[in-house]
């Protein structure tokens, strides 16, 4: 009789669960969270081709050196233009359909390369890999968002910017594997995507538009909102720590080498380190989440200067290697903007705040030379410059989100 009242009923009761919320409690399986982690596995894999591109300029006559380098590069436009679309084609479609389609675009991309000599193919190939990746981006942040809350939320998070660094590695030493059968069998790396997106579709249902509570926070807020003061300093914070964890790994070879401490070929020791380091970061970040809530960010951004000052001063190959270790971990700080964006936003705004997030990330790549050289304007033009201008940064935005903090008792 209670199941018949429950269809009668014109008006939810209280205490009922809102459809996402039902979904959260069929997600606490294994298998559940390695499928939504699984997709970003590939996410980061779009130059994991690079030692194949010179026996490809040798095969496709091309001579012009930024063409070639091109089939590298070319899929970050891509993955650029469909970060943006990636909010209006998920709700469109649904976000489960969004990603399978995304996948599928990642493992069509690879049978042109692999069947064709031809520069236009593959140009035209590496572009539809871009698209694939740009347009479930977001959505690999949005659908743990929608899933997980608080502290399982923010170790799923964490596990998710791991998976990117294993995927990344994975694919490198696969392509180095493959490419002993020549470099058209080295894209096969791409075909990974079919299981993933068979799995994906299994296992995961679709999400429904989420039911948007009208609480003090949020009451506010239209559904699509995204643009406020809280969001827009997160989009500056990931801009900045994206365009720190790539000089860091920058500059280490360049410090190893000014201040007499390695040499560049056993610098790459270190940078590799670092990788380790950004890896455990995303592990941990759960789990230090937990203890610390809203400090965690604070917390994250003065371990950073602590080791960027440790690179500043390191004068031996043993400090270089630990001070690489402390700045790679930080490099997991980017996770704390993701992490605080769904107590800024409405649930149905989460997809377009996640990419506003991730072209921020985006053009911190790409601006971390000019933040190399701007540095280095200001502070000499020496190795260790840019350490010590972005630990001056980074130490001012943990005084400020630490006050913030303090002041407002925010918990996220």
């Amino acid at each position: 009789m209670k199941a018949s009242n429950d269809v009668l009923s014109n008006q939810p009761r209280k205490g009922d669960m809102s459809p996402a919320t039902s979904l959260k409690t069929k997600s606490k399986s294994i298998l559940f969270k390695f499928t939504i982690l699984s997709i970003s596995l590939i996410l980061v894999t779009g130059t994991s081709i690079s030692p194949a591109l010179p026996y490809m300029a040798k095969t496709l006559g091309v001579t012009s050196e930024s063409s070639i380098n091109l089939l590298a590069t070319v899929p970050q436009v891509f993955v650029l233009i469909f970060l943006l679309l990636s909010p209006s084609i998920s709700h469109a479609i649904g976000i489960k359909k969004a990603i399978i389609l995304g996948l599928c675009c990642i493992a069509i991309s690879g049978i042109g390369p692999l069947v064709s000599n031809l520069y236009w193919l593959i140009l035209i190939s590496r572009m539809l890999l871009g698209a694939g990746m740009g347009m479930f981006n977001s959505l690999a942040i949005t659908i743990i968002n929608r899933f997980y809350d608080d502290g399982e939320e923010s170790t799923m998070l964490g596990y998710r910017g791991a998976c990117e660094q294993v995927g990344a590695t994975v694919a490198t030493l696969l392509v180095g594997f493959l490419l002993t059968f020549g470099w058209h069998v080295a894209f096969l790396i791409y075909f990974l995507a079919i299981p993933i997106a068979i799995l994906f579709w299994k296992v995961i249902p679709e999400l429904p538009e989420p039911e948007e509570p009208m609480n003090e926070a949020r009451g506010k807020l239209s559904a699509r909102t995204y643009f406020t003061p809280g969001t827009i300093a997160l989009f500056l914070l990931v801009c900045v720590i994206v365009m720190v964890n790539i000089l860091v790994l920058l500059q280490i070879p360049r410090i190893a080498i000014a201040q007499h401490i390695m040499s560049a070929q056993s610098s790459s020791v270190a940078v590799s380190i670092a990788t380790l380091g950004g890896f455990l970061g995303g592990v941990a970040f759960g789990r230090i989440y937990r203890r610390l809530h809203g400090y965690t960010l604070p917390a994250f951004l003065m371990l950073y200067v602590v080791g960027l000052m440790m690179l500043y001063f390191a004068s031996n190959p043993a400090m270089l290697i630990i001070a690489s270790f402390v700045a790679g971990f930080c490099a997991a700080t980017t996770i704390c903007g993701f992490n605080m964006i769904v107590q800024l936003v409405p649930a149905k705004a989460q997809a377009g705040a996640n990419t506003m997030l991730l072209v921020g990330c985006n053009i911190g790549s790409f601006l971390s030379t000019y933040g190399i050289a701007l540095s280095q304007k200001i502070m000499g033009d020496t190795a260790t410059a840019p350490i010590v201008f972005f630990a001056i940064v980074l130490a001012v935005f943990a005084v400020v989100s630490a006050v913030i903090v303090r002041k407002t008792k925010v918990r996220f």
